[in-house]
């Protein structure tokens, strides 16, 4: 059972009260939506303390006020991306050969792991699509000319001659996105390989653990984004760090709509951390 010790503190009385389903903004009484005042990127990789059972930052909106809080929670996300030096639109790509894939970005703490951003990588950019297009139409039917150009086009990523690009080179670079057209690729890629062979192994093995990786934790976007914002924040702040992102975001959401209708018992310096019983699921252990 959950201790309910945090219920019963100053920031408790929310989560007693009465909330009407209506706009927090305007009032309005219908076409309302929810709203994350604090951006589920980062919400999602806070420590379970902050996180479960707590539903003080998800609002009701209607869509123009909806609208109006996207927009300034998406300045302060932009904010925050050139603070800690995180893009946005960042992915994750695993490194399969001892070449290195040019314009990579950071490493990872494992080292076999690298970040990038599209917006930033044209060469990359061209790599996936020469990827793409070697896998899906790489067969007889394609001329030799266009074939070789392709090749080239993925060398170059790598910074070695288009001779040496081999199937882990191209595999490498299609597992760079996480779409249903590069997931298409990467099977027909396998499938090319002779069955039984060394070669169609080694990828198989290469697509295994690009996706246990891909299960634990978020590798694209704005979710990894969250991920690596949250994990900068605190190891430089611990919970306070945490504490003070929340707080800004819902400074954000505050001077952008200036709400009428929140309940009252809903502060900016709300006390997100909870506790939890010896019997919950989410008790600390050790």
């Amino acid at each position: 059972e959950h201790n309910e010790s945090d219920q019963q503190s100053k920031d408790g009385d929310f989560y007693l009260c009465c909330k009407g389903n209506h706009c927090v903004g305007c009032g309005c009484e219908s076409h309302y939506l929810r709203f994350r005042v604090i951006p589920g990127c980062y919400r999602r990789a806070f420590p379970t303390k902050f996180k479960s059972h707590r539903s003080h930052d998800i609002v009701l909106l209607c869509v123009d006020c909806h609208q109006v809080a996207a927009q300034e929670v998406d300045k302060v996300k932009r904010h925050l991306s050139q603070e800690v030096g995180i893009p946005l639109e960042i992915h994750e790509r695993l490194q399969l050969t001892p070449d290195t894939l040019g314009a990579g970005g950071d490493s990872g703490d494992d080292g076999d792991t690298h970040y990038f951003e599209w917006l930033s990588s044209p060469q990359l950019k061209r790599a996936y699509k020469s990827a793409m297009a070697l896998s899906l139409h790489g067969g007889a039917q394609m001329p030799e000319s266009r074939k070789q150009a392709l090749l080239a086009d993925v060398g170059a990523a790598f910074s070695i001659d288009r001779a040496k690009v081999s199937p882990k080179h191209i595999l490498e670079v299609l597992l760079m996105s996480n779409s249903k057209a590069a997931k298409k690729a990467v099977s027909l890629l396998v499938e090319a390989a002779p069955e039984g062979s060394e070669s169609r192994a080694g990828l198989q093995m290469c697509v295994a653990e690009a996706q246990a990786k891909r299960k634990k934790k978020a590798s694209s976007g704005q979710y990894l984004h969250g991920r690596m914002v949250v994990e900068k924040l605190v190891a430089r702040g611990g919970d306070q760090a945490i504490l003070d992102l929340m707080r800004r975001f819902r400074l954000c959401f505050v001077k952008a709509l200036g709400p009428k209708h929140l309940p009252k018992e809903w502060k900016v310096n709300h006390d997100a951390a909870r506790d939890f019983g010896e019997k919950s699921i989410f008790a600390p252990t050790g």
